[in-house]
């Protein structure tokens, strides 16, 4: 209260407390960026868990002002990824134009057939291509990937 007691406009208030609570400094800026770089999912990791994390750790990049292209959110992505979707990630990874969400979409997937599950009813991600769910017989995981993101 002793940074406000004196200010009326409510506007200026959260301001003031943001500047001081909330600083963009190099500090906060190194450590929001290391976060985001150093994200790793565990072996028995949660795959809707770590999009949620990683989006987290994305939006904290945002919030100070950092512009990262976005196909530099999506090589951290898929850095992040452990060496059992590396054929998922080298199938996302080769096709042009794949966005993050979609990219979070099939890793998510690949993760939902690993332990067997439908997909959840709350869906991480609002993008998902309409031919996601469509397989032709015979296809090996490589060309399911494939297919899938085309």
């Amino acid at each position: 209260m002793t940074y406000v007691e004196d200010e009326d406009d409510r506007a200026k208030i959260w301001s003031i407390l943001h500047d001081i609570f909330h600083p963009t400094r190099d500090v906060t800026i190194s450590k929001a960026l290391k976060y985001i770089v150093t994200l790793r999912i565990a072996n028995d990791g949660n795959m809707e868990a770590h999009i949620r994390d990683f989006t987290a750790r994305k939006r904290q990049v945002e919030e100070h002002s950092i512009n990262l292209m976005d196909i530099i959110y999506h090589t951290f992505f898929m850095l992040s990824m452990l060496t059992a979707y590396q054929m998922t990630v080298t199938a996302i990874e080769s096709q042009t134009g794949v966005t993050l969400e979609a990219a979070q979409n099939r890793l998510l997937e690949e993760w939902w057939n690993s332990k067997g599950q439908s997909k959840g009813d709350g869906l991480l991600m609002t993008a998902v291509h309409p031919k996601t769910n469509r397989r032709k017989a015979g296809n090996s995981s490589a060309n399911r990937s494939l297919h899938s993101l085309q």
